[in-house]
């Protein structure tokens, strides 16, 4: 049995510190700083506020379909062209054309048809065809992104956005100022039989009022072809 002055000898117990250093202090409250900060601009983005406002104005019991939700304007535009895009390349392709798209330039092309007479402006036989299939096509197509009811049955699936600029464009042979100048006449016959096949097409405008079909010579390449270039406004319909 030990004795008081064995007690006393024994050393005193380490006891077990529970102080958090002030950095990690700091550090944790500035990591929650960085939550909040980032959070509170989310929920302030301007597509955020909008889907919550058609949530909350959705019936009672009754979910807005997710197609039906506001997407970033860019987003808009992209899946606007793309499906542009994709439905007049089988309108033409069931006419028998054959045709290339590229959603990032807006681009539609035409190519292996013989649309024009020999160094002339005026369109060929072939060509005279050809308009008459596109003219259908962007009839079809083109009043769902200028102003139509979304609720047309035509119309469905297309995001709300308007079209700004429809252009027609001819690939000349070379970059020689005479082949440039026979390319824009010839995307000039282009636009205007398009249109004098549907006349309606002329009535359509951009935001701005004015009218959507313009022309031009495209960039010189080895083969012939005809563009329709697409461009949209920045902003969708009722911004």
């Amino acid at each position: 049995m030990s004795g008081p002055s064995d007690m006393g000898s024994m050393e005193p117990q380490q006891s077990h510190s529970y102080f958090v250093p002030m950095v990690d202090m700091l550090a944790g409250v500035v990591f929650i700083l960085i939550v909040l900060l980032v959070s509170a601009n989310l929920v302030s983005r301007d597509d955020f506020v909008t889907a919550q406002k058609a949530q909350s104005s959705a019936p009672a019991g009754k979910a807005t379909p997710a197609n039906d939700l506001p997407l970033d304007p860019r987003r808009q535009v992209e899946l606007a062209t793309r499906m542009l895009l994709d439905r007049l390349s089988q309108a033409l392709e069931a006419r028998g054309y054959h045709v290339d798209s590229n959603v990032a330039e807006g681009r539609l092309t035409i190519t292996e048809v013989d649309a024009f007479a020999a160094s002339q402006p005026g369109l060929s036989q072939q060509g005279d065809a050809l308009v008459s299939a596109l003219a259908g096509a962007l009839s079809t197509e083109l009043p769902c992104l200028n102003g139509a009811a979304r609720t047309a049955q035509r119309c469905r699936g297309y995001p709300d956005v308007r079209l700004e600029t429809a252009q027609v464009e001819v690939v000349p042979g070379s970059g020689s100022q005479a082949d440039q100048v026979l390319a824009d006449s010839r995307a000039l016959s282009v636009m205007s039989a398009t249109i004098g096949r549907q006349p309606g097409l002329l009535a359509l405008r951009s935001p701005g009022g004015v009218g959507l079909f313009t022309y031009a010579a495209a960039s010189p390449a080895p083969l012939a072809a005809i563009n329709l270039r697409f461009q949209f406004a920045e902003r969708g319909r009722g911004r």
